[in-house]
């Protein structure tokens, strides 16, 4: 692929993308929708695809839609919007493009959601913001469960009181395994009886979710 004279296409959805939002837990599941624009800077191109620049113009219009809803895919599958959404869509718009024998920088100016997308968004982040689910926040996908020696620590006071090695250790507030509210001092899920979950203020489970 010859490089060319730079061509910068600037790119908008006519109207919003949906995609999915889970904010990296397992409690939040909705769709929400959100516009972009911007623009992307195209240091080369395959001619025997595009045999001229408008030949290349069309061809993102017509398919930088398809390209966007596919990229939120793939961000949706931790979260799209916790970290920079903008960053991370120009890098994968950048990979789709290559894909089509397109060689561009993409420069993502806005990703913005909808109005009541938005509202949406700020209830959920409400939510993370009271600590009751903060838990559920930590993605521990590749974390490893530490098994314990001993048994579990025992519960923590409701006002945090105790110091030292205590002070490290936090337990779930909901059950990870049907969602029922825990006790303070709950040891297991009076729902379900899986084992509460305690763990590091790192994120790291000093116990499993096991059943009795």
């Amino acid at each position: 692929m010859a490089e060319q004279q730079e061509i910068v296409i600037r790119y908008g959805t006519p109207k919003p993308v949906i995609f999915r939002e889970t904010m990296g837990t397992n409690i939040f599941d909705v769709d929400l929708a959100a516009r972009s624009f911007g623009n992307i800077h195209v240091s080369g191109y395959d001619t025997e695809k595009y045999p001229d620049e408008e030949a290349l113009r069309q061809a993102v219009r017509t398919g930088i839609m398809g390209m966007i809803q596919k990229c939120l895919g793939v961000m949706s599958e931790k979260s799209v919007m916790r970290s920079d959404p903008q960053g991370r869509l120009a890098d994968l718009l950048g990979k789709e493009l290559s894909e089509i024998g397109i060689e561009a920088k993409v420069e993502v100016l806005s990703f913005v959601l909808d109005e009541d997308s938005e509202q949406i968004f700020q209830k959920m982040k409400e939510e993370l913001k009271k600590g009751l689910l903060e838990d559920l926040a930590v993605d521990r996908t590749d974390r490893p469960y530490i098994k314990p020696d001993c048994v579990p620590p025992p519960p923590i006071p409701a006002d945090g009181s105790l110091g030292g090695f205590m002070s490290m250790v936090k337990r779930d507030k909901f059950c990870r395994k049907c969602g029922n509210q825990l006790g303070s001092t709950d040891n297991y899920c009076r729902e379900c009886g899986a084992q509460v979950v305690v763990s590091s203020i790192f994120g790291n489970p000093l116990a499993p979710n096991t059943d009795k």
